[in-house]
């Protein structure tokens, strides 16, 4: 169960990520010397690391989960799962890894641009609210 839901919040980020890249695109076009602007820069190159460090810390990023036989293995990749290493360390791995590991450096490539675009849209609604309130 959580690979499938692991796998829905990496779905959701990688869209929201893109939806993401948009608006911080157009934000950071209307007012070059924002705070918000001077963020997206840096959430584009954290996020640049994030994809590149993934790739290599697959294996790293795991989790326990119990296989077919109930024995504890481990699910490596956050948030596709990418590998699974059973009880005894022998590794399952086909088609799909390659995949995954993409998928991951897709997800935390986009995802702290959504960080930064969702967290700006809710200071602004609180700064509307303020406004309107005063």
């Amino acid at each position: 169960m959580p690979i499938v839901a692991l796998a829905i919040v990496g779905l959701l980020g990688i869209v929201g990520g893109f939806v993401a890249s948009r608006v911080g695109r157009s934000r950071s076009a209307a007012d070059p010397s924002s705070a918000f602007t001077r963020w997206w820069r840096i959430a584009r190159w954290i996020g640049l690391a994030l994809a590149v460090a993934s790739w290599p810390l697959t294996g790293f990023m795991a989790y326990p989960y119990a296989g077919a036989n109930g024995r504890p293995g481990h699910v490596a990749g956050i948030p596709f799962m990418a590998a699974y290493f059973d009880d005894q360390g022998r590794d399952y791995v086909g088609t799909q890894t390659m995949v995954a590991v993409l998928a991951n450096a897709v997800f935390w490539y986009l995802f702290p641009r959504l960080v930064v675009v969702v967290t700006d849209t809710v200071r602004q609604r609180r700064q509307r609210a303020r406004a309107t309130a005063n």
